[in-house]
This record gives structure tokens, sequence and C-alpha cells, in this order.
């Protein structure tokens, strides 16, 4: 009699267990969520298929564009923006999708065609005469306004502050810098970037140098000097040298010798960042 008590115990045991509840099925999904619009506008949509309250959260409200779908529905419903005609940059709006209070979120990114943005720097340095203050210009190809280009200005010598204003215009670009008494060349890092309405991040940078009092960028010097100045393991020059040559390394792929391949099509270029290779002009 014991064991057929054990059995039944072990009987209710199992239908005990099979009637603990389940818990709520979650139904949330979009159809897509990367949504291209043409350039001429016009409405599109997606679905967003849910058993549960959801809510939309368009991160901007621009004149360009309406979100057409009730902020706030319960069941599965299309999420419909209308565009207008785009004659400027891409840009984009994008929209939260809250489900069942924050339980989840998942993002819809509305991206409209337009004008791919450009900032081009035709040169990439500048020497710049400490006395008098002097103009320099850059011919630039620029479409983006100048207020959503973000401009900063790192100094690297001695002095800073001597870079006295930085204008941005569509075919150029023109850094003022003051007259100066310095008795060492002065060096700095202009930067200019810039992320489209897509995301896309654009990057340029000048180079700027400015003489000493005399007018003078640094000394002259030739490749027995240089050479007789390195030290095994590498060594640094603190001095202002200036040596011509010719650059042997690829400019594009900044020295495609030393940088080791990540995929089939990729290369660290990590390694030799600022790194050039020149030789003399007589090889």
């Amino acid at each position: 009699m014991k064991r057929k008590h054990i059995y039944t115990a072990f009987i209710l045991a199992v239908f005990t267990a099979c009637n603990v509840p389940l818990p709520d099925r979650i139904d949330f999904a979009l159809s897509e969520k990367v949504v291209e619009v043409p350039q001429e506008g016009g409405e599109t949509s997606i679905t967003v298929f849910t058993n549960e309250t959801v809510i939309l959260a368009p991160d901007s409200t621009p004149s360009w564009a309406e979100v057409k779908t009730p902020l706030l529905f319960s069941s599965d419903s299309p999420l419909s923006i209308s565009f207008d005609e785009n004659n400027g940059l891409r840009r984009s709006v994008n929209v939260a999708v809250d489900y069942k209070g924050g339980l989840l979120r998942d993002t819809v990114h509305f991206r409209q065609e337009g004008i791919q943005a450009r900032l081009i720097l035709s040169e990439h340095s500048i020497f710049a005469v400490a006395q008098p203050a002097s103009s320099n210009e850059i011919p630039a190809d620029i479409n983006i306004p100048e207020e959503d280009i973000e401009m900063s200005i790192s100094y690297s010598g001695d002095e800073t502050g001597w870079i006295e204003s930085v204008a941005i215009a569509p075919d150029k670009v023109t850094v003022i810098t003051k007259a100066a008494d310095y008795k060492k060349v002065q060096r700095a890092v202009i930067d200019f970037k810039h992320t489209d309405g897509w995301g896309t991040f654009i990057h340029e940078s000048v180079a700027v140098l400015l003489s000493d009092k005399n007018g003078q960028f640094g000394e002259i010097v030739d490749y027995p000097s240089v050479r007789s100045a390195a030290a095994q393991g590498g060594s640094v020059i603190d001095k202002d040298w200036i040596i011509e040559g010719v650059v042997i390394s690829d400019c594009s792929s900044k020295n495609m010798e030393l940088n080791p391949n990540t995929d089939y099509n990729k290369v660290d270029t990590a390694p030799s960042e600022k790194t050039a290779y020149i030789e003399s002009a007589d090889g």
C-alpha cells in the first residue's frame, strides 16, 4: 500500500505542475526598420505587429515630415509618414516604437534621399608667417551650412590662441593668424566634422605652422644629418628641421606595406597613420 500512495502523489504532482499559468505571449515586431524615401517625397509606411498598446515617439517634428498614424494603438497597424520634396541635403526622421509601456522598444529609420553632403579641402597644410598677421585661404568644395560644421582647434606648440579666426565658405576656408613674436615655430590642427542626416560622418583637417619671429619654419638639413641623429630603437627630434624628398609611401592607404589586412578588402591603417616614407630626389 505504501508504494500505491507514492505513485498517486507523483501523478497529482504532475497534474498540479501542468496547471501553472504560462506567461503572456509577446507579439511585437516591425515589418521594416530602415525605410528609404525618394527625393520627391510622398507617403510611406511599414506595419507594426502588436497585441498590446504601443506608443510612437518621433525623435523630431520637422515641418517637412508628418506622422499620419495615431501615436497610440493596440493592434496591428501601419506606421505612415508623409514627406515633402527634398531639394537639400539628405535627411531622416527616426520613430521609436514603445511596446507595453516601454517593456520593449524598437526604432524605424525613415531616410529621405537628397544631395550628398560635401566637405572637401584641396589642401591640408598652411604655412603662416608670424609677422605681420596673415590671411590664408584653402580652396574647398563645401555644401554644408557653416553652422552645421563642428570646428575645433588643437595647439601642440608652446603657445596657443594665435589663430585669430576660421571662416568657412562654399568655395574656400580662410584662416587668419595673429601677428606673433615667438622664438619657435608653432603648430596647430584645425578639425572640421559633420554628421549628415543619414548618420554618415565626414572629417577634414588642416595643419597650420606659424613661423618664428624671423619668418623661418626651421633649419634646412640633409639626409646624413638626419641619419646621424638616429639611435637604435628610434629617436625623437625636438628641433624644427626641414628636409626635402620624394614621398614613396602610398598616400591613399598610408603606407600599405606596413598595414595588416584585417579583411579581404580592408586594411588597418592605424599603425602608421602619421608615418610618411621619403627618399632624396636623386634616390
